[in-house]
């Protein structure tokens, strides 16, 4: 596909070695007329594929990722350290205001506030492990996936 076409910007574990680009080739010169991003974060697209003989539509969908399910990932690990008795619920619930400040955040546009309550997070988890609530085998994964997402936010 040619132009837009073919191409997608996926935020997903499979494209990223291609730099989230995906590029699907329907054969001969095609192009994009319609794309749309669906709720659940899949992205469609629709348009012409130019054949011998003649022309055909072309319709493409792709799986995306929304930005707020990595957050969602660390809040579940979070809720785990609370429901096994690792953390009580007050240090719990600390944690997660800012996982879901994090998502209102990203829902409303603001990437960079999302990243300070995420920076928020990792310097409270870094107190929990300074003050042994969190061993660092139970902290620092939380610490890293948040930093992973930080930089995925304040990538130029």
């Amino acid at each position: 596909m040619t132009g837009l076409a073919g191409w997608a910007l996926l935020k997903s574990a499979s494209a990223a070695a291609t730099g989230g680009l995906v590029v699907t080739d329907f054969g001969g010169a095609s192009q994009v007329v319609g794309l749309a991003i669906q709720a659940d974060g899949n992205i469609v697209a629709a348009g012409t594929a130019f054949q011998p003989g003649g022309v055909d539509f072309a319709l493409a969908r792709y799986i995306g990722v929304l930005p707020s399910q990595p957050i969602d990932a660390i809040i579940s690990n979070v809720q785990a350290l609370v429901a096994s008795g690792v953390l009580n619920n007050g240090e719990g619930n600390a944690l997660l205001v800012k996982l879901q400040h994090a998502i209102q955040h990203l829902d409303s546009g603001n990437a960079t506030t999302a990243a300070n309550d995420l920076q928020s997070f990792v310097n409270e988890v870094t107190d929990y492990i300074a003050q042994d609530l969190l061993t660092g085998a139970e902290g620092q994964p939380l610490i890293d996936e948040a930093d992973s997402i930080i930089a995925q936010f304040t990538k130029k």
